[in-house]
């Protein structure tokens, strides 16, 4: 595992607690993630078994996740005035902000449970059947959020019932959070689709409110580096609906584009009898594009990672504050091209070209900011040889 989870599993009601097989698929779930991000800080997580609602008919509520705390301008911050999830600002600092604190709150619906409406799937196999939920899917999609994919967009309905959420005014959008409105990372890649940053709109305003309902502009994309490597060079473009519907609206991924793709995960809806357990690579270069470390499996989609004729170290060390390494073997004699490139894409250096000899491990420096790196921030390998292609992310930090 590239990450530690821990589970603390609380019970809403004592006479409806945790099912046993549920605990099992949420570690299951956990495992998953583990494999797929790299912190040197265990990820603390408490679920919760809680009565979310009736769990009958075709719509109902499945489970949420988020972080407890987010934090803005620590020491390994990226980006300045930009908050990040607990869990990602934990691995970006190298220790535990919150002091051991949890990291991600998630509660799951007992009512979907045994002696409930019985809605849950909780084997790991992917064969759900019919009528029922796949458990671990719900699990896997509401860690990432807690893990940080996720916006801080936002349409105001002018309701005084439902508190300020922009500045009172029905139909205005805004983004960011705090008395001074910064961004959460993952708001810094939203763009339109003329490739206008949504940070750049007047904050608030009807305009940007028009944006996130999807009515103007063309629909919202997270433009990242990673994202668009997995992507086939285009943005990934985020779910929108007019109305504006909080916490499922912008925080997900496209459903009439992504679903029933490898990418599908990070939809917002799941369907009776669909099991998802692999984030998929538009997701893991997503994660890339804020900040997590991920590994070679997330590159590959999160599912098993095939046999390759390459061997790609992650950047060591990772953060850092000056020159990076990776390392990198072939078992076939081929021309290989090492480039530096930053979050949008574009080249800063050129680490390697050329032929690279078979069966031999070769270290190759990450340059420091003299030599091309812009700063702070998330920084990107891209390798392209003959018989592959692979990334590796190394975030900067000052």
């Amino acid at each position: 595992s590239a990450a530690t989870f821990n589970v603390n599993y609380v019970n809403e009601s004592q006479s409806d607690p945790w099912p046993a097989e549920a605990r099992d698929a949420f570690d299951y779930a956990t495992a998953v993630w583990a494999s797929l991000v790299s912190s040197p800080v265990a990820i603390n997580v408490e679920a919760t078994w809680a009565d979310l609602g009736a769990c009958s008919g075709n719509s109902f509520t499945l489970g949420a996740a988020g972080p407890q705390l987010i934090w803005a301008d620590f020491v390994g911050a990226p980006n300045s005035s930009t908050w990040y999830p607990d869990a990602l600002a934990d691995a970006l600092r190298g220790f535990d902000l919150g002091n051991g604190d949890t990291d991600i709150l998630a509660e799951f619906n007992s009512q979907c449970g045994p002696g409930q409406g019985n809605r849950w799937y909780f084997g790991t196999d992917g064969n759900t059947p019919a009528g029922r939920i796949d458990f671990a899917s719900v699990v896997i999609h509401e860690l990432a959020h807690g893990l940080g994919f996720f916006g801080s967009a936002i349409v105001d309905d002018g309701s005084p019932a439902n508190g300020q959420e922009c500045n009172g005014t029905g139909g205005v959008g805004c983004l960011g959070l705090g008395d001074t409105a910064d961004p959460v990372v993952y708001d810094r890649f939203a763009e339109d689709a003329a490739g206008t940053a949504l940070l750049t709109y007047v904050n608030p305003s009807v305009q940007l409110a028009s944006v996130l309902r999807g009515v103007q502009g063309g629909g919202v994309f997270f433009d990242g580096f990673g994202a668009r490597q997995a992507n086939g060079g285009l943005p990934a473009q985020l779910y929108t609906d007019d109305p504006f519907e909080s916490a499922v609206s912008f925080s997900h991924l496209d459903e009439s584009t992504f679903n029933d793709t490898p990418h599908a995960l990070m939809t917002p809806f799941l369907s009776q009898a669909e099991a998802i357990h692999s984030p998929g690579a538009v997701v893991c270069g997503m994660m890339a594009d804020i900040g997590w470390s991920v590994t070679g499996q997330c590159e590959n989609g999160g599912g098993a990672v095939e046999v390759e004729d390459f061997e790609l170290s992650s950047a060591y060390p990772n953060p850092t504050a000056g020159s990076a390494a990776i390392e990198l073997a072939v078992e076939i004699e081929q021309d290989v091209d090492i480039g530096l490139f930053d979050v949008v894409g574009r080249r800063l250096a050129t680490i390697y070209s050329g032929d690279l000899a078979a069966n031999t491990r070769f270290t190759f420096t990450i340059p420091a900011e003299s030599q091309g790196v812009r700063g702070a921030g998330v920084y990107f390998v891209h390798v392209v040889a003959q018989t592959f292609r692979a990334t590796r992310a190394v975030v900067v930090v000052r």
